[in-house]
């Protein structure tokens, strides 16, 4: 199981060692944005969590190196960052292709809600997960 908290600086190098992906950065960090999990005190994921979708919360990035996907590591970051958020509503998106975020996303009650395409090579896939009971009142407050 991991532990997930917010990332700093001191985690940044272990996460710019994953080729995939290079986007959590030092702003990401500093904006306390980027939130890592962590497993024997080593970064094995991280996720960007803000506001940057219609000043909703949006979980913009959820990446788990391959070594340790299949592991909880993923749901662990979406479990802490819908925490992290207090909100009523959270926000997120994958490409088509990527099955096993879709599957991670259901799993979690997210609930796709459109499909954007032409944005790049394949369609993009939105979804929401409501936090709070009363959610569908209160999405103004999202």
């Amino acid at each position: 199981m991991s532990v997930v908290r917010l990332a700093t600086l001191e985690d940044l190098p272990a996460m710019q060692e994953w080729h995939d992906w290079h986007h959590a950065k030092r702003e990401s960090i500093l904006a306390r944005e980027c939130h890592v999990a962590l497993a024997d005190a080593k970064p094995v994921g991280y996720g960007i969590l803000n506001r940057s979708f219609f000043d909703r919360w949006w979980i913009a990035l959820l990446f788990v190196p391959e070594t340790h996907r299949r592991q909880g590591v993923g749901d662990a970051l979406l479990a802490h960052m819908e925490q992290f958020s207090q909100a009523n509503r959270i926000w997120t998106s994958t490409e088509l292709p990527n099955v096993p975020m879709q599957s991670l996303l259901k799993k979690r009650g997210y609930v796709l809600t459109g499909v954007v395409e032409n944005l790049q090579k394949n369609p993009e896939l939105f979804y929401y997960k409501d936090l709070k009971p009363d959610a569908d009142q209160q999405s103004r407050s999202c």
